[in-house]
């Protein structure tokens, strides 16, 4: 039999996963209504403004990806979490506050994706979103704080690793930005086999 106080917290804990899951929804979408066609006078001229997007279609694909690994990210916690307090919430309302201002700092990447400053500037957004759901976990997991007491310490020190890689690649990959702005760029990809090798450690290591 569920106690009451268990049940509230189930109830509780479904709907900040619910608003969270809306919050990233609703970003994501908005990244692609960033891309805007150009203004054209012929059919002739499409294809040639299509192409001309591409710096847009770049901006987008990386922050859909970035988004999608934070959302990946923000799940796995809140499949650990079995409690909530007044600070979980606020940390949470935090990361949904950057995740919100992703589409901007995507919008100033499409745009400007040549200029070291817009770069630095999508860097250091992702960067402050990414440190922040680190933040959340660590609070959640510390000493058990509010996670399933089943976790074991290990589970922990990997979640805390995972949850530092981006912004911990997107720091990296400042100093690349004085090379070029693209070069920092392409940095940002290593996000994902380094995640893949992490969980690869956690698993078999």
């Amino acid at each position: 039999m569920v106690e009451p106080q268990q049940e509230a917290d189930q109830l509780g804990l479904e709907r900040i996963v619910f608003f969270s899951d809306a919050v990233i929804a609703i970003a994501i979408t908005l990244l692609a209504l960033e891309i805007r066609l150009p203004e054209v006078h012929s059919g002739g001229e499409i294809p040639g403004a299509l192409l001309s997007l591409w710096p847009r279609y770049l901006g987008f694909a990386v922050s859909f990806l970035v988004v999608g690994s934070y959302w990946f990210a923000h799940h796995r916690v809140f499949r650990a979490v079995r409690r909530y307090n007044d600070t979980l919430i606020w940390l949470n309302i935090l990361f949904l506050l950057c995740i919100a201002f992703v589409p901007f700092a995507s919008a100033v990447l499409g745009e400007h994706g040549n200029e070291r400053s817009a770069v630095f500037f999508y860097a250091l957004v992702m960067m402050v979103t990414g440190l922040i759901q680190t933040l959340l976990w660590v609070y959640a997991s510390r000493r058990h704080r509010l996670i399933d007491p089943s976790f074991s310490g290990r589970a922990i020190r990997f979640g805390t690793v995972r949850a530092l890689t981006p912004p911990i690649v997107f720091l990296l990959s400042l100093p690349l930005i004085l090379v070029h702005p693209y070069a920092a760029m392409a940095a940002w990809a290593l996000i994902y086999p380094t995640q893949a090798a992490i969980r690869h450690a956690e698993k078999f290591g």
